[in-house]
């Protein structure tokens, strides 16, 4: 960020912050003071005032992140991170979401371990315990994922129903199942064509590093199909971003992203067309009034 004056009680994000110098900014903070803050702690404790503060108290490594107040009543929203990030980059949607839901962002464990963890299974038997943590069993879960954050999302549900879970809600935002396609692996091989990551390869250091071991998590298939999961899939439409022609008509035909390759039939997954790209549908007005009529 070029800023000439920064006061200590300034905030982050108004000065023109964003998820990769959010990432870069807690890199080094933990780097520095040898800690151990999240994007999470960032968003909450978004002044130099109230991070050093943090510091000091040293607080718990924590994945999950409150994003709104917790209202009795309504649903909890678990809002998986997607790859190459955090989950700071549902901070804006959640406010819009926050009159429906009790919205829960779902962090990074591998842009703050050491050990990167490239198995997605054992990613999202991490994330569950986490989620179980704050969630009434007695409740439906409700699993939202933009890319891989969707996933990691269908995973967490196949560990649920394992463990005879059956009231699942899956909103997976332009989520693409790459494990199951011969054809989309050897694209993805010539040319980087929407791996399930919202920052581009040219960032070095920690982010780079988190960017191939997304990559690593996305070439994984789902460990069992699922047989009463609630499927929503949010189609982004517009695939111009994506530059080669061949791959672009390719995963334009893809009526249900692969999705349909974790589910015994069609009929457990609804898809809704969005007139957006994929690095821009969480700003999708469509997205947002279907989450918000159906908050069951």
């Amino acid at each position: 960020m070029e800023v000439a004056n920064i006061g200590a009680d300034d905030d982050f994000f108004k000065m023109g912050g964003d998820s990769i110098s959010s990432i870069q900014l807690v890199n080094k903070i933990n780097n520095h003071f040898n800690c151990r803050l999240t994007i999470g702690d960032l968003l909450n404790h978004n002044s130099a005032s109230s991070l050093s503060k943090l510091i000091v108290s040293n607080r718990n490594f924590n994945l999950i992140v409150p994003f709104t107040d917790i209202v009795d009543g309504f649903p909890n929203l678990y809002m998986i991170h997607p790859g190459g990030a955090g989950c700071d980059v549902y901070r804006n949607v959640s406010k819009k979401l926050a009159q429906s839901y009790n919205c829960f962002g779902i962090d990074s464990y591998n842009l703050y371990s050491e050990i990167k963890i490239t198995n997605i299974h054992d990613l999202a038997m991490i994330y569950l315990d986490y989620i179980n943590k704050i969630h009434n069993p007695l409740h439906t879960y409700n699993l939202f994922g933009w890319s891989l954050g969707g996933q990691i999302g269908l995973e967490i549900a196949s560990i649920l129903e394992e463990n005879g879970v059956k009231h699942i809600n899956l909103y997976l935002l332009d989520t693409i199942l790459w494990g199951y396609d011969e054809k989309i692996q050897e694209m993805k091989e010539k040319e980087e064509i929407l791996a399930n990551s919202h920052i581009e390869k040219r960032f070095e250091g920690e982010i780079e590093e988190l960017y191939e071991t997304d990559r690593l998590i996305a070439n994984h298939k789902i460990t069992c199909k699922l047989k009463n999961s609630k499927i929503i899939l949010f189609k982004a439409a517009d695939v111009s971003i994506i530059k080669n022609e061949i791959a672009r008509e390719y995963i334009k035909r893809l009526k249900y992203n692969n999705i349909e390759k974790v589910i015994p039939s069609d009929s457990k997954i609804k898809v809704v067309q969005l007139s957006c790209h994929h690095y821009n549908i969480l700003e999708n007005d469509q997205m947002l009034m279907f989450l918000l009529k159906n908050n069951d």
